[in-house]
């Protein structure tokens, strides 16, 4: 008779870790409870929390869509307007002039013809240009600073000399309009930053108070838990939960207004895309997505700690 062969014991890791996940499971189910019970209070927080996400997310996408429909760093160019004489060989040696200039990367020719094409189509005045004699327009180079030349200044510089060089006209530069693209991106930028941070203390106070008003509802509770030899992290674990839903309910509630919203500039953002011939979009991206949702778990958490401590502390101070 062959002898029994004894089972393996349950390794004591495995049963750790089932009991970790059964208090979790525990906590996660009381801080449901807790919303069921004030539905009310927990649906307003959670509006706000939802909107306060939400705005910071919209001015965000917005910002960083503007900054790559216009491209700050595209409109360096510098366009000569050429005198009426000058075209053909003449035209190429003045543009060869300019290309071999170490600070200038590229020349582009536009030559009168071509103007004048560009302009028919552009605005569809053919019936007034077949009235004139001659071409009015004048040839144009399409000059591209060297790459090492980023500061307006020096693209400044550069023009005035192009402009006084022969058979010149006049010159134009996109250096004006640059500046003021990059304050109009800086302050963007600057007012993302406020209303982002201005909007994550709103979110830790909505929090804050949330959960104050449920642990000094269960201040009785939390005694006789403490009295019978509950931990600090048991008693602590529900009220995280508590939070870290808000935080996480609240902040895909707030990826879905910032889509309903961008779905509702369609119309708007078609016609900018038109306008200038470029995509414009405000589409939400995974990482966006993800960097959201784990902000607001992050500041919930943050919230929950600092709220549950202090006042478990003064409980705690009751009690003795």
């Amino acid at each position: 008779m062959k002898p029994r062969r004894s089972q393996k014991p349950t390794s004591v890791w495995a049963e750790q870790l089932k009991a970790w996940a059964r208090q979790h499971l525990d906590a996660a189910k009381k801080a449901l409870g807790y919303y069921q019970q004030t539905p009310i209070t927990s649906l307003l927080t959670l509006i706000s929390i939802t909107v306060a996400l939400a705005v910071p997310a919209t001015l965000y996408l917005g910002a960083s869509s503007f900054s790559a429909l216009f491209d700050f760093q595209e409109p360096r160019q510098i366009t000569a307007y050429m005198k009426l004489d000058i075209e053909g060989n003449r035209l190429t040696e003045i543009a060869d002039q300019f290309q071999r200039r170490p600070d200038i990367e590229k020349v582009d020719i536009i030559t009168r013809e071509q103007a004048l094409k560009e302009f028919r189509e552009s605005t569809g005045m053919d019936a007034a240009l077949d009235l004139l004699k001659e071409n009015p327009l004048p040839a144009v180079l399409v000059i591209h600073p060297a790459e090492y030349l980023q500061a307006i200044e020096s693209i400044r510089a550069l023009s005035q000399e192009i402009e006084q060089s022969g058979g010149v006209e006049q010159v134009s530069i996109d250096a004006d309009w640059l500046s003021k693209l990059f304050a109009l991106g800086a302050s963007l930028r600057k007012l993302v930053w406020l209303a982002g941070l201005a909007l994550a203390a709103t979110v830790i106070l909505l929090i804050h108070y949330s959960l104050r008003s449920e642990i000094i509802k269960r201040r009785e509770e939390i005694q006789v838990v403490k009295l019978v030899g509950g931990s600090p992290a048991f008693v602590q674990r529900p009220f995280i939960y508590f939070a870290v839903i808000l935080g996480f309910v609240g902040a895909v509630l707030a990826l879905l207004t910032v889509k309903l919203v961008s779905l509702s500039m369609m119309p708007m953002i078609k016609e900018l895309s038109a306008l200038y011939g470029k995509p414009f979009n405000v589409d939400m991206t995974a990482d966006f997505s993800f960097t959201v949702i784990a902000l607001s778990i992050i500041l919930s958490i943050a919230a929950a700690l600092l709220t549950i401590r202090s006042l478990l502390k003064h409980i705690e101070m009751e009690r003795s």
